[in-house]
């Protein structure tokens, strides 16, 4: 017999799930859970063998929950999007099910445990790969010769060529690839044509889905007299990016049904403007929402309505903001669109309450008609000053955690004098230099105080603060509430 329970935040689907269970004879439902803080009491206070858990949830996602959990037991995760459950054999939980879940699923010829015990006979699973190339004129029929030339030599390198993406307009080419390490995808492009790589990533096959919206070849795809499977398909994302009060401390403030109230609320608007505008919801934490969209103008759009519906409904009841950049899944950063969202992540900082960010590289594409009468609620920087703006915010990423990064060192990372730092922070975010670099620790404290429950005395010093009193003073203020409060309603 499985002891199991079950975690969904939507009572009919967690009434199904409840139904379900019941009628499989070795599992034993010993609680249902509306929330994953709930979970977290019954996984303490009991042994547990097998959790079913919704991934899209308020508050605390299934996906956060799991990973925050230092022993796990065997996980089902449900969802009412395919594209989570597309790839979920390829990680470590027992199965990904698809919201309605038929009662086959639970069937005894149907056991979950399976997928999580790798046979005698089963082959390694290997990281999944991304590469670009940036390939001046290139065309479809070019790349396809080239993706047959490496699936020709796939085998000898231990790899395997999953699909590709290409942007004639912008030159560039990226391929997902099954591969034992960065060398072995390097050599094998190098042997079938010599398109060596400007940059590989290792990538999570749900996220390209989810971003991306495929990790095969399109069914589109034409096959050419010569057998070549020709197509063209651009990787360049439009990324809306929504934030929102943390909801821990929403429900500090307001108390566990409204705040959560609040949650369920804010994410079926976003939900439903995302289904309404042709947009994927590639990802979904706490705080907020990163939304794909090939269309510039239907990001924008989409932006528009949850502004105007979140204005309308929770006014006064929470902080929220979106930013909408644009850009291709692999540049600098080593994640997966980890460029376009940092600078979204920044716009969504310095943007005003319920006021949307535009990155010049979406106003560009996007018709002006969509700017009259809006200036008010849209923000909008030059191309220099979100140069700038990154400048500020990647120096703080580099150096929060020392405690003796000062302003003078600042000034020097950023070749600034103090006072062209002073305006240009002013100018950019509304705070001075000393400011922004206590407002930008506190943040990463709090996020470090999701992942782990820390002692204050260690997420101080983690965070690039000397004192822990200094710490807790500074937390409180800007938080309302103590750091220790903050930390047992995360734990």
């Amino acid at each position: 017999m499985m002891k199991c329970i079950a975690i969904d935040d939507e009572p009919l689907a967690l009434k199904l799930l409840e139904d379900n269970i019941s009628k499989v004879p070795y599992l034993e439902l010993v609680t249902s859970c509306r929330n994953a803080f709930d979970a977290m009491k019954v996984l303490q206070e009991n042994k547990i063998d097998l959790i079913f858990i919704d991934i899209q949830m308020p508050g605390l996602t299934g996906l956060q929950f799991i990973a925050s959990l230092e022993t796990k037991p065997l996980v089902i995760f449900i969802t009412a999007y395919k594209e989570f459950a597309l790839e979920g054999y390829d990680l470590a939980v027992a199965d990904y099910l698809v919201k309605p879940v038929p009662l086959e699923r639970f069937r005894p010829g149907y056991p979950p445990i399976k997928n999580v015990i790798p046979s005698k006979t089963s082959k390694k699973i290997m990281p999944i790969y991304m590469d670009v190339h940036n390939v001046p004129g290139v065309k479809p029929k070019d790349v396809a010769q080239a993706h047959s030339k490496d699936l020709l030599r796939q085998e000898e390198y231990g790899c395997r060529c999953i699909t590709y993406w290409i942007d004639e307009e912008r030159e560039n080419i990226f391929c997902l690839i099954d591969a034992p390490d960065k060398e072995a995808v390097k050599e094998m492009h190098r042997s079938a044509h010599g398109l060596i790589p400007n940059k590989i990533i290792e990538v999570d096959k749900s996220l390209v889905n989810s971003f991306l919206g495929r990790i095969y070849d399109p069914e589109s795809a034409e096959i050419s007299d010569d057998g070549l499977k020709v197509f063209s398909d651009p990787s360049f994302r439009i990324l809306l990016v929504t934030n929102c009060t943390d909801p821990y401390l929403l429900r500090y403030r307001l108390g566990i049904e409204k705040a959560d109230e609040l949650q369920e609320s804010h994410n079926c608007i976003i939900r439903k403007n995302i289904q309404q505008h042709g947009g994927r919801e590639a990802e979904h934490e706490g705080c907020g929402f990163i939304v794909s969209f090939s269309s510039a103008a239907k990001a924008v759009a989409c932006a528009l309505a949850i502004q105007q519906e979140m204005q309308n409904a929770h006014a006064d009841a929470f902080r929220f903001t979106i930013a909408i950049n644009a850009g291709e899944p692999v540049e600098k950063s080593n994640q997966l669109f980890g460029d376009t969202i940092q600078l979204a992540d920044n716009l969504c900082f310095i943007a005003g309450n319920f006021q949307i960010a535009i990155a010049s590289s979406v106003k560009e594409l996007v018709s002006k008609d969509f700017f009259k009468n809006k200036k008010k609620n849209l923000l909008t920087l030059p191309p220099q000053d979100e140069s700038l703006l990154g400048l500020l915010f990647r120096k703080l990423e580099e150096n929060w955690q020392d405690a003796e990064f000062d302003i003078s060192d600042y000034c020097h990372e950023t070749a600034m004098s103090t006072s062209q730092l002073y305006r240009k922070t002013i100018s950019l975010t509304g705070l001075s230099p000393n400011l922004l670099l206590k407002e930008y620790r506190l943040e990463k404290a709090k996020e470090r105080m999701k992942k782990q429950r820390y002692n204050i005395s260690q997420i101080t010093f983690d965070s690039g603060f000397t004192s822990a009193s200094y710490f807790t003073k500074c937390f409180k203020k800007k938080y309302g509430m103590l750091p220790m409060a903050y930390l047992d309603l995360l734990h």
